[in-house]
């Protein structure tokens, strides 16, 4: 069983550690071992690992303080960016797992370019992968790639509210309100099937008008 690595020894700090000091030894750390930093250094693949390894620790930190981050959290026109435990738990591939975690420190210090390399890399790529991109590509004021994201976590989990309001909030913004109304543009196959009900309801109705009249 491999023993769990202590957060805090990652970040060279101690348990009694301030915010502050953990905030600085982070950011220093992430800009000694990111990829960008180590692009002609023999040891990148070290350096990989110990970034993602650094992510893994931070997050670990920040999920035993009340509540969430305290460096508070990243938000925008389009809402709070919400990652719940749940939706990593449903993710059985630890690696994967641990690559999110990273990209979501990423996202929310605001490093998106950083977390879309990241991610990119990734071979595993579930609902939650490309909700993160979506955000990632938010950051950088990239609105066409984070609605084609947005739409492509929603269309893996239709049934994730956080995924629908996110794609319903990027649609708004890229083309307005309908009717006064938000509506989220359903995928192909289910503007397929919403078809269909309609035609159904409406020749039920036509059954029903003709055969009172007969």
């Amino acid at each position: 069983m491999t023993k769990e690595i202590d957060p805090y020894k990652v970040l060279g700090v101690s348990k009694s550690a301030s915010v502050d000091d953990i905030e600085k030894a982070y950011k220093r750390l992430c800009l000694k071992y990111h990829p960008d930093s180590n692009i002609n250094n023999p040891n990148a693949e070290y350096a990989r690992q110990e970034f993602v390894k650094l992510q893994e620790a931070y997050y670990k930190i920040n999920k035993h303080r009340i509540d969430g981050f305290s460096h508070g959290n990243y938000g925008n026109v389009f809402g709070d960016f919400k990652v719940s435990e749940s939706e990593y738990l449903s993710i059985k591939d630890v690696s994967t797992v641990t690559h999110l975690k990273a990209a979501e420190n990423l996202i929310r210090h605001r490093y998106y370019d950083q977390a879309i390399s990241l991610m990119e890399v990734m071979d595993k790529r579930p609902a939650l992968w490309y909700y993160l991109m979506a955000h990632a590509y938010l950051g950088e004021g990239n609105k066409s790639e984070a609605s084609e994201y947005a739409r492509m976590a929603y269309e893996f989990e239709p049934e994730n509210m956080n995924y629908m309001h996110f794609l319903t909030a990027i649609n708004k913004e890229n083309t307005g309100e309908v009717n006064g109304q938000e509506a989220v543009e359903l995928p192909s196959g289910s503007r397929i099937l919403s078809s269909a009900i309609v035609f159904l309801i409406f020749m039920i109705i036509v059954i029903i008008v003709m055969t009172r009249i007969m």
